[in-house]
């Protein structure tokens, strides 16, 4: 018999000058793929055992799948990965319930196949990464892998002793994003990190350094740690003064989150606020007159520093009336007179796609020029954004791409995704009631400001159906009420060892006995 130290040798030292070999120029197509497939199979037991929970991990991260064309998010290979085991694991075991909720399966299914079907009608599956002379291929793969993402994470029933570690994980791993950032102020030594790590979120702190110095990934950062407190211990937890530190942390990352310029960011923590004092009947405790008071003296102090705030900040919060800075008053405005102009420009354009859309396919050449015209003047600042679709609506991102079939599509997913949270909320498990009440809060408010404010399909649909799936997984299903007919709630499958076959402990499949 073979030793075993030789047949490791006999693996591990031609790999190794493979490797070597490919290192020599590790930033060619072809070497980074080979890479990425050598990483695939290294790390295969890893992902066997925990590939639901590198899925959670990695879906708000913002890490880039540097191996794969067009440079996707880590997520979208990570959900066909979690997708493949899960699906693994229920075909090795039939006697296992699969979770099945069809009141979001139809509608998100419906909404593939118009995807599916305005890509192919429009040609934009075949993107500038894979030899085509159109971009926006990358978007299609991103919204492809919010559906298959959605189906991978509610396959799993998180763990009870584990789940508001997970679910805070979920929510807390965009802290990845403050590298962006960092990487930046380290200089272009450092600049080879951005395979790694997003480097659009660096962009704003690149073109406002010289006056307002926007840290986009250092707001994500502190807004996910903000997150991450109320996940682990609600609103009321959170105000609560018989814990000073705990409240000083608290809104000393709401403070922080403010630096990357975002008005969205105030406006979206007031909505998510409101819905949980709402959810966790908050109004009628002694907690509220509280934070009135409180409110109250920020109000007075705000007024009274507004101006010494970081411009950055002003930028924020300069939809109150309040005195400020004119650069940050000027750069707000600024950028809402360039969207009204850019949507009063689009509009006529809505009718036109109305049956079939555009898609998301768009001439590579044609964005060049019209960049370089904008540059030199010669057209508004709006128009090569009409050329990308990127229209910072989030009707016209759903209408103009996929016409009427997509918009109804999405609007009965995200109405049916309401349901499944207001049922968990209601009749779930009551030591996962603040967990609950929070995907609740959280999904109400993103969706209002989708619809009202501001949205990007291709970027919001993964928030959706992640935090829909989250909630399908921590449940074990839709929770019903009880003397329904149905269980409260659907139990965790458990799988059924049957004679001559044993489990597996580290992947959680069942085995053929040798």
């Amino acid at each position: 018999m073979v030793p075993r130290s030789l047949v490791i040798f006999g693996v591990c030292i031609p790999l190794a000058l493979l490797l070597g070999y490919v290192m020599a120029n590790p930033f060619s197509s072809r070497n980074i793929l080979l890479v990425g497939a050598v990483m695939m199979v290294i790390t295969l037991p890893l992902w066997m055992r925990w590939h639901h929970e590198l899925l959670l991990l990695s879906w708000n991260s913002m890490l880039v799948a540097f191996f794969l064309p067009g440079q996707q998010p880590f997520w979208v290979p990570a959900a066909l990965i979690s997708l493949f085991f899960s699906v693994l694991n229920y075909t090795m075991d039939k006697e296992r319930e699969m979770v099945r909720v069809p009141s979001l399966t139809r509608p998100l299914l419906c909404l593939g196949a118009v995807l599916l079907a305005t890509a192919l009608a429009t040609g934009g599956l075949i993107g500038q990464a894979l030899g085509s002379d159109l971009w926006g291929a990358r978007r299609y793969f991103t919204t492809f892998g919010a559906i298959i993402g959605f189906y991978a994470l509610m396959m799993v029933r998180l763990p009870p002793a584990r789940a508001q570690l997970l679910v805070g994980l979920f929510f807390a791993s965009t802290l990845v994003a403050a590298m962006s950032d960092f990487i930046y102020m380290l200089g272009p030594r450092f600049y080879v990190l951005y395979h790694f790590f997003n480097p659009e979120l660096a962009g704003l702190q690149a073109t406002t350094q010289d006056y307002l110095n926007r840290l986009t990934g250092v707001s994500l950062a502190a807004n996910a740690l903000v997150l991450w407190m109320l996940v682990r211990h609600g609103a009321g937890g959170v105000l609560d003064l018989s814990h000073p530190i705990r409240l000083g942390a608290f809104w000393g990352l709401v403070a922080l989150s403010m630096l990357g310029g975002f008005r969205s960011t105030v406006v979206l923590f007031i909505m998510l606020f409101v819905f949980l004092f709402y959810f966790e009947g908050l109004f009628r405790t002694r907690v509220f007159p509280a934070l009135v008071m409180v409110g109250i003296l920020g109000t007075v102090l705000l007024f009274a520093f507004s101006e010494r705030l970081p411009l950055s900040v002003q930028r924020s919060i300069s939809f109150l009336p309040i005195r400020m800075d004119p650069k940050a008053r000027v750069d707000a405005a600024s950028t809402t007179d360039w969207r009204l102009q850019m949507w009063k420009a689009v509009w006529p354009e809505v009718p036109k796609h109305l049956l079939l859309g555009r898609g998301y396919a768009f001439s590579g050449t044609d964005y060049y020029l019209t960049q370089m015209a904008v540059t030199q003047e010669h057209l508004p600042a709006y128009e090569s954004t009409l050329i990308n679709g990127n229209y910072h609506n989030g009707w016209l991102t759903v209408v103009i791409p996929f016409g009427l079939p997509g918009l109804a599509a999405f609007l009965w997913f995200v109405a049916a995704g309401f349901k499944v949270l207001r049922a968990n909320y209601r009749y779930g498990p009551s030591n996962y009631r603040n967990l609950n009440t929070f995907l609740l809060a959280y999904y109400l408010s993103r969706l209002i400001f989708y619809l009202v404010a501001y949205g990007q399909f291709d970027l919001d649909l993964s928030t959706f159906t992640g935090t829909l799936a989250l909630s399908i997984s921590l449940n074990g299903g839709v929770c019903r009420p009880a003397g329904s007919g149905e269980p409260a709630r659907r139990p965790a499958a458990k799988p059924v060892v049957r004679p001559g076959r044993w489990l597996d402990p580290n992947i959680g499949l069942i085995r053929p006995r040798m």
